[in-house]
């Protein structure tokens, strides 16, 4: 009798004592942080201990970026852009919502994207009205597709006999077009799906008044926007051509 009253009396104790000790240790390395990282750039160069930043999903990051001459920091992958001079220091924050290994670049001099917006902003005034569908993001604009995601836009009579064109934000390449025409077979709804590989179908018509979708069955994020993809000035196709690789953000899974 007394060594099950023994018994009896350890169980208890472990289960008023121990486990909720166990359970409160498990839960806290769950929760999200809050990271800060220092960047400094120097000569095009970062200067740090290391090149690789890691935090886990769901976390927190923000970065306090110092640099000695004027550009624009780029995080890939979260399409995030930040202006740095060396007048002052910049910030940076994002929730690291996805997964994997995002580079941190460096675009010397301005923003080359959002001069280069902002001139064709700019010119609008000097385009006919029939034209101006033809600016970068002047119909439409989605937010950051993840995988699953869809973003829809309904092509009104205005539009009717216009070639309207756009493209993958996150990967310049990735092109497609959309006819309004009154005598096309779509109409009501379609949809466009989006992955890696571009747009599926690339080229379509529709009549007026046709809602089109854009699904994301891809891997990776997708913005959509109307126009053509943004031109960088100079010999560059690409936008890469003139960017410096700092490091990377590495998110893992938590």
């Amino acid at each position: 009798m007394n060594n099950i009253k023994l018994m009896t009396q350890m169980i208890v104790f472990l289960t008023i004592f121990c486990i909720p000790i166990l359970i409160v240790g498990c839960s806290d390395d769950e929760q999200p942080e809050s990271l800060q990282f220092s960047i400094k750039i120097q000569n095009g160069k970062l200067v740090s201990e290391s090149e690789t930043f890691k935090a886990k999903q769901g976390d927190t990051v923000s970065f306090n970026i110092e640099s000695d001459k004027d550009g624009t920091i780029h995080l890939h992958g979260y399409d995030i852009k930040v202006s740095v001079d060396p007048n002052k220091s910049s910030d940076m924050m994002l929730v690291a919502d996805s997964t994997g290994s995002f580079k941190i670049a460096m675009h010397p001099g301005s923003d080359i994207h959002h001069d280069n917006h902002n001139s064709e902003k700019d010119s609008e005034h000097k385009l006919d009205k029939t034209d101006s569908h033809d600016i970068h993001g002047s119909l439409f604009e989605s937010e950051l597709l993840e995988t699953g995601d869809e973003f829809s836009f309904s092509f009104g009579e205005d539009l009717t006999g216009k070639m309207i064109k756009f493209h993958n934000h996150m990967n310049h390449e990735k092109e497609g077009s959309i006819m309004v025409n009154s005598d096309s077979e779509n109409s009501g709804f379609f949809q466009i799906q989006v992955n890696e590989s571009g747009f599926i179908p690339v080229k379509i018509s529709v009549k007026p008044g046709t809602n089109v979708t854009w699904s994301n069955s891809g891997t990776k994020r997708a913005k959509i926007v109307s126009g053509p993809p943004p031109k960088i000035p100079g010999d560059h196709e690409h936008e890469e051509d003139d960017e410096i690789i700092l490091g990377s953000l590495e998110i893992y899974p938590r």
